[in-house]
Order: C-alpha cells, then sequence, then structure tokens
C-alpha cells in the first residue's frame, strides 16, 4: 500500500488530501529479479492454459522479466527426453522489414522460412510447436531472441538440441510440472517484447450439475474451442469402446478443454459427428486390383491418375461393361495410396455412393461434341457455367461400343482423344467377372498379396515417379472354367514358348523295324504333362524401407482364388466359365450371370458413375 497526497485549490486554500491506491504485487515489482517462482505459481492457481487455434502475434515494450530470470537451466549430460526446450540466441537486430518478414511468416504457416534464427535449425520431421520473444535490451538496436519448442510426445535431449541456433535450455521443473507449466507461460509473456504465443491463460470453467450454471460459466471461446476440439480429436467410430475410451481420458485430464464438460453433452457431440455425412459403411474387403484391369484401360488411366489427388472420375457409357468394378478398383487403389503413404492407422476403404449408366465418331473429337454427348447426363436447365464447374473438377471416361473416350479435369476447351476398342470389349479382365460375382454373392476374400504388390508397384511409379519404373504388365491366357475341374483355369502368366524335344529312342525304335523302314524325325511321342510355367516364379527379395525401385518382374501375378476349387466351395454353385471358342465376346461372358444388379439391363438414359476415396 502506498500513500500518495493530492494537491488542490479549494476556496483559495490549500487542501492536502491522503489517497490511497492499492497496487498488485506485479506493479510493485521493480525489478524482474524480485519475482519469486511462488509469486507466478500463486497468480496462475485459479488459470487455465489453453491452447489457440491460430499464433497470436504481440507487441509491446519490454516487461519487467528478463530471458535469466525464467526457470531454465542449459542442457546437461543427464538430460534424456523432454517435451519442452528453450533456444536463448544472443544479441540479434531486428529491425522492421525482419520483423514483418516474421510476422507473414508465422501468419502463413510457413514457419520453415523463417529467417535465421527465428526458425528451426533443422527442419523437425514431427509436429514442433514454436513460441518466440523477441526482447529489447539496453541497446535499443540490439535484442534478445528466447524460442520455446513443445513436442506432442517426449523426444530425445539431442533431437532438441539440433534445432537451437543459440544456448539449448530445459526447464526446471522442480517436481511440479502441471502448476510449473502455467507459471512458466505468465512469466514467459511478461518479458514482453515482439511475441509470438500459441497459448492462454485463461479462467477456468467450474463444473456444475445444474447445465444453466456450466454453460453460464463457459464463454463463447470456450464453447468454440471444445466442440473444435472434439471435431478434431474425437474418434468417429465406437468400435471397440473407442469413443467411450476417449472421453474417460479427457475427463481424467485437467488441462483438456472439455474435462468440465457434462458426459452426455459429449457423448452427444461424438454421436453427431460419427453419423454426419456418412451414406454409407466403408468397404474394405474389395477382392479386385488395378491387375484386374483391362492392359489397354490401364494404359489410358496411366495419364489421369495423378488427377485423382484432388479431382473426380465420371463414367459414361454402355451398361455390363464393368463400370462399376472399375470405379471401385480405382477407389481402392487410391486409399491404399494414401494410407501407406500417410502411414495411416486406418484400414484402405472406399464408401458407396449412388451407381450409374451412359452412350457416342478420326482420333479425337470437339469439345462441342463432348459436351452434346454428356447433354442426357445433365438434369433439366443445368447452364453452361455449372457445366464447366463439373468438367473443371472431374476425369470424364466415356465407353461406347466402339471406343473409349478420356478428358482429363479442367476447365478448358480442349479436343478430347479416343482410342478404338474391339466390338463388346470390357473394362475388365475376363478373369476379374467370376471373381466379382463371388464377391457379390457374399463370398468375402481380401485380394492376392501378389496383385497387391504390382498395384503398388503401379501407384508409385504413376503418383510419385512419372511413370518410371514401371512394373512389367501381366496379361492373361484363357483356358477352362475358372471355378471348374479342369485345371487349365483362367490365370494372369507369362506364355512361354514350348521346346520341342526329339527323344533319343525315336530313332532304336524306328531302326529296328527294319533296313529299309523309313524314320520319321517329325514323329515325336506324346508330351509328358508339365506344370506350366507361371507368369514369374517368386523369388523372394529382402525387404527394405524404401518402396522403389522394386523388381517386380520376378513375381507370380497368379493369385491363388484362381486356382480350381473343391466341390464343398460355397461358389460352386457357379456356372462354369467356358473356354474362349472362335468370335469369343467378352461382354457375353459378363451376361453368363443376369442375376447381378450390376450388370442387368439398363434404360439407354446416359448416367454417370462416380468413385469417392
Amino acid at each position: 500500500m502506498i500513500l500518495c497526497f493530492h494537491c488542490s485549490f479549494l476556496f483559495q486554500q490549500l487542501v492536502i488530501v491522503p489517497l490511497l491506491v492499492a497496487l498488485t504485487p506485479w506493479e510493485m515489482i521493480r525489478n524482474g529479479a524480485d519475482i519469486s517462482l511462488q509469486d507466478a505459481l500463486d497468480a496462475t492457481n485459479s488459470l487455465v492454459l489453453r491452447s489457440l487455434k491460430k499464433p497470436n502475434i504481440v507487441d509491446e515494450p519490454a516487461g519487467l522479466v528478463a530471458p535469466v530470470h525464467l526457470p531454465i537451466e542449459t542442457f546437461t549430460d543427464k538430460t534424456s527426453k523432454l517435451k519442452h526446450a528453450f533456444d536463448v540466441v544472443g544479441e540479434i537486430d531486428f529491425g522492421h522489414e525482419l520483423k514483418e518478414k516474421v510476422s507473414h511468416c508465422v501468419r502463413t504457416n510457413t514457419l520453415h522460412l523463417l529467417p535465421e534464427p527465428f526458425g528451426f535449425k533443422k527442419l523437425p520431421d514431427i509436429t514442433v510447436e514454436l513460441q518466440l520473444a523477441v526482447v529489447p535490451t539496453r541497446n535499443p538496436n540490439k535484442f534478445f531472441l528466447v524460442k520455446h519448442f513443445i513436442t506432442e510426445q517426449q523426444v530425445k535431449a539431442s533431437y532438441l538440441r539440433d534445432l537451437c541456433f543459440g544456448t539449448p535450455n530445459i526447464v526446471s521443473w522442480g517436481g511440479s510440472a502441471k502448476n510449473l507449466r502455467k507459471a512458466l507461460h505468465y512469466m514467459f509473456e511478461k518479458m514482453g517484447g515482439y511475441q509470438v504465443v500459441r497459448y492462454s491463460l485463461q479462467a477456468s470453467a467450474v463444473a456444475s450439475e445444474s447445465k444453466n450454471v456450466f454453460f453460464h460459466s463457459l464463454s463463447e471461446e470456450d464453447i468454440d474451442a471444445g466442440f473444435d476440439f472434439i471435431e478434431r480429436e474425437g474418434p468417429p467410430t465406437h468400435h471397440c469402446n473407442t469413443q467411450l475410451r476417449w472421453i474417460c481420458k479427457q475427463l481424467s485430464q485437467e488441462d483438456s478443454p472439455i474435462s468440465q464438460w457434462p458426459e452426455r453433452l459429449i457423448k452427444e457431440a461424438l454421436r453427431n459427428l460419427m453419423s454426419d455425412g456418412v451414406l454409407a459403411l466403408p468397404v474394405t474387403d474389395y477382392p479386385l486390383t488395378l491387375v484386374d484391369v483391362n492392359p489397354v484401360i490401364l494404359n489410358i488411366l496411366e495419364k489421369i491418375f495423378p488427377l485423382f489427388n484432388d479431382k473426380a472420375v465420371g463414367m459414361h457409357g454402355l451398361p455390363n461393361v464393368g463400370k462399376t468394378p472399375l470405379a471401385r478398383i480405382i477407389a481402392m487403389a487410391m486409399s491404399r495410396y494414401w494410407v501407406e503413404r500417410l502411414k495411416s492407422k486406418y484400414k484402405p476403404a472406399y464408401r458407396e455412393s449412388s451407381e450409374f449408366e451412359g452412350r457416342s465418331s478420326g482420333n479425337t473429337i470437339s469439345h462441342k461434341e463432348l459436351l452434346a454427348m454428356l447433354e442426357p447426363s445433365w438434369m433439366k436447365g443445368t447452364g453452361l457455367p455449372d457445366i464447366l464447374a463439373v468438367l473443371k473438377r472431374t476425369c470424364i471416361l466415356i465407353i461406347t461400343s466402339k471406343y473409349f473416350y478420356c478428358r482429363p479435369a479442367t476447365d478448358k476447351e480442349v479436343s478430347v482423344p479416343r482410342i478404338p476398342l474391339d466390338e463388346s470389349a470390357p473394362l475388365l479382365r475376363e478373369s476379374s467377372g467370376p471373381k466379382y460375382m463371388q464377391y457379390r454373392r457374399g463370398d468375402r476374400f481380401p485380394p492376392d498379396e501378389s496383385h497387391l504388390a504390382w498395384e503398388r508397384a503401379w501407384m508409385h511409379s504413376v503418383m510419385d515417379n512419372n511413370s518410371m519404373n514401371m512394373p512389367e504388365t501381366p496379361y492373361e491366357i484363357r483356358g477352362g472354367g475358372l471355378f471348374g475341374d479342369a485345371p487349365d483355369a483362367n490365370r494372369l502368366q507369362l506364355v512361354v514358348p514350348a521346346i520341342v524335344k526329339k527323344e533319343p529312342r525315336a530313332f532304336p525304335r524306328s531302326l529296328s523295324l527294319g533296313p529299309n523302314s523309313i524314320v520319321d524325325l517329325d514323329n515325336t511321342p506324346p508330351k509328358k504333362k508339365v506344370k506350366s510355367e507361371s507368369l514369374l516364379d517368386v523369388k523372394s527379395e529382402p525387404k527394405t524401407s524404401s518402396p522403389l525401385p522394386c523388381q517386380y518382374e520376378l513375381i507370380d501375378l497368379v493369385s491363388d482364388d484362381e486356382k480350381p476349387m473343391s466341390p464343398s466351395s460355397p461358389c460352386t454353385d457357379l456356372p462354369a466359365h467356358p473356354a474362349e471358342p472362335t468370335g469369343y465376346s467378352p461382354t457375353a461372358a459378363w451376361s453368363q450371370y443376369p442375376e447381378n444388379p450390376e450388370f442387368s439391363g439398363l434404360d439407354d438414359g446416359d448416367e454417370m458413375d462416380v468413385a469417392e476415396d
């Protein structure tokens, strides 16, 4: 308490009035060395440290706390793992131009472009939050730089040391990490100067059984932060009590933004999140892969597959050619690629969307002709701007009785190439038809591992290497029924020319008939039954961490599910797939299964097949 005097002239007489002014402990402190850690702990006892959606930039005069007053100490040999580290850099220049550049990088979240020494000395490969303070010194042109690194999990001390430009420091927790974390941030803000902070100290919400009292204690920012946290971190499924486990963990953590929320409210938010926009359950057990695609079609898809990162695919054309299975194959291939690339814990899958069908004469057609072909697919009254918006975001595939059209996603008026097809040529291999029917009948089995390996190599080549190191495309030879007793089932294999072997006993047998007998050198004995050579004999290669380049020319692409099945198999009721006769029509093979709604006759109206990852 400080005694002050207020002087004024009243009735031309000097009157001295004493005033009592109450000051807080922080306002009484004249030197940062007078601040005790207990003062900071007491000041933040009733506050909660919350994470900000975006980093906050503050530019203030120098504060009461200097970098030397922070509860930090230099790294030691005993330092093993930690989540917090400080990088203290000596006197630096910090002019207006440099300040604007740092602010721009922070606002655009491009911390890797921060000038030295404001960023990371070595770019981290994990998520590392950065707070920094540029504190003025006695020299008005020089500043101290203090950076605070925060990781989600504990990492080795050497890892954070490599991120520092100056002297690396650790926090001296003193056995009170939970409360000291708030006090540390409080003192960090009290240094003043130019600061970039990612946390804020706020009043905690008091839990109450009465929902009215509880929500009155929350600000709009608290409510938004809680729901944003649920949408960002909440599990999207309740499988194996995943959501209940998550709720229990959040209620037991005081630093969670929803730790004081009613459990029923959290459950309702998770339930809405789980059902929001879900039109169907994800499909994870689709058996067909890119190996099952017609090689001619696969060569066309190679050009547009990289566009599927942010574009859709729409298919128009004749029914019974395999548009729906092809759309699902594309969706699963993209899903497997991104699951592997992002190291996601989720299984590759796609969700069912509406299934559609469509119809179409050089080597290309004009943009105007394409619009005429697509006209029946649009809703009545659809304007040209809406059509161009779809063409900008969708790769269009059109299948007719004679041609295959492929238009990449673009808003420009481009000519569309078309590729001649054999009459009634399907989009998939012949062997995929029975496998797809088996899947439709409810027999779930995973794709062949060798097929997945080939698809993985193909996707890495197309998506990452500009079609370099492309694996050899397998092709199939046709034989007996796929599910019959004949051993010559359809297989994806390499046809090796047979070598005629002359038996040594042919001469003795022929000469034993007499000196005047004629020896027929072309008459060879009956061939012995030998196992046909598969496309490629399996050769075990050591596993490497890098997926490319891989030697896939020695992988056997004959899947086990194409071998003849025993009579007890649930698929024995399927009709046998006959050997290909002269004038064989691939579409006729698909038409053997009229009970399949996917390949039943449809109206002549043009519709669209859409695959979504």
